[in-house]
């Protein structure tokens, strides 16, 4: 989806907010039941915050703006990055989110060869369920 909204002219911005763990993840989703809404089950949250860890690398890497954050205890902006340049990194105060984004720009040229020659590397994701397909 990242590369048709490219080829269409547009740009785009990843917002990704992270949690320490999947433990916050299911208390916050139950803390929400509660409330009233909506309820999420723990075996689908667990592998949503996996998933979501192993793929924020590719889609940082492909998007034109970055910015994250960490919503574990207090809203807190972690990176910051538009267009290769980097405007804020904090990453190493927050382990939980993959370190892998901030690979210098000769590494990222090498990825994006990767990508381009293996088209069948996909993201991780349930290929039982359609709706947890990503398409970037």
């Amino acid at each position: 989806m990242i590369d048709k909204a490219h080829k269409n002219g547009f740009e785009v911005t990843l917002l990704y907010v992270a949690l320490r763990d999947e433990n916050l993840a299911i208390q916050r989703v139950n803390e929400r039941v509660q409330k009233g809404g909506h309820g999420v089950p723990v075996a689908t949250i667990k592998k949503r915050y996996q998933q979501s860890k192993h793929n924020l690398p590719l889609v940082a890497f492909k998007s034109d703006k970055v910015m994250i954050y960490d919503n574990s205890e207090k809203f807190t902006s972690v990176y910051a990055r538009e267009k290769g340049q980097v405007f804020k990194n904090d990453l190493r105060h927050f382990p939980w989110i993959n370190q892998n984004i901030t690979y210098p720009e000769k590494v990222q040229k090498q990825l994006q060869n990767f990508a381009d020659q293996n088209p069948e590397v996909k993201p991780k994701n349930d290929p039982e369920n359609k709706n947890d397909r990503p398409s970037y």
